[in-house]
């Protein structure tokens, strides 16, 4: 039958994974007790440790037969353009088999409005902006007789900041650290809650997803 289109952006660094991108880093998550020895991918210079739950949560999500009705998942990074297509391939290694949607697209900082400010623990990072109004003005925006709107567009990112224009359609997920050790990274279960929490979401069907996420913020879901 018919259903409710809904658009889902993940954020990719420190909401689905953590890039290690400088030599003190490194040295900080080698003494790290959770640190296992071992990364789960090579970037670059940058070795790269999945969240938690990330291959299931992408299972789940883009796998035709594990939802009644799917989401049309892509992801928005403001890492350079260079980058994100490696860090998409990434989230989706090992591949997740056959009957499995693609990302619907793969957007970087070209996309993002960039202020002047830089981000206060990268001196070179420039700070930016998703305006999630480029996505709904977009012509592949077109779903035959459905577009990506404001009722239909949620993003998963650690950073309010920098959806704060559209803070309606955000789902904003505790960042994933890896540098506090005091704090055991490989048992961060915020993923898991968020694919419970999502596939609540898409049985709801609801017309305007701005109403559900404040209705049921993700922040007070629980994760049992």
């Amino acid at each position: 039958g018919s259903f409710t289109k809904y658009l889902l952006i993940f954020d990719i660094n420190k909401t689905l994974l953590y890039r290690v991108r400088s030599i003190a880093e490194k040295n900080i998550i080698q003494s790290h007790p959770a640190y296992r020895g071992k990364s789960d991918g090579q970037f670059k210079d940058n070795q790269v440790i999945n969240r938690p739950h990330l291959s299931s949560l992408f299972k789940t999500l883009l796998t035709r037969d594990n939802l009644p009705r799917p989401f049309d998942v892509a992801v928005w990074t403001s890492a350079q353009h260079h980058n994100a297509k490696l860090l998409a391939t990434h989230i989706l290694t090992p591949p997740l088999g056959p009957n499995t949607s693609p990302l619907k697209y793969i957007w970087h900082r070209d996309q993002c409005d960039v202020l002047s400010e830089f981000e206060k623990d990268d001196s070179q990072k420039p700070k930016v902006i998703k305006n999630l109004s480029k996505i709904w003005q977009k012509e592949f925006s077109d779903l035959g007789e459905e577009r990506y709107t404001e009722e239909n567009t949620i993003i998963v990112d650690d950073s309010l900041e920098k959806l704060h224009l559209y803070p309606r359609n955000a789902i904003v997920i505790p960042a994933f650290d890896i540098k506090d050790s005091s704090v055991d990274f490989t048992k961060d279960c915020e993923l898991l809650r968020l694919e419970k929490y999502l596939k609540q979401l898409r049985e709801s069907d609801v017309d305007d997803v701005r109403e559900y996420l404040v209705k049921f913020p993700f922040a007070e879901y629980p994760l049992a």
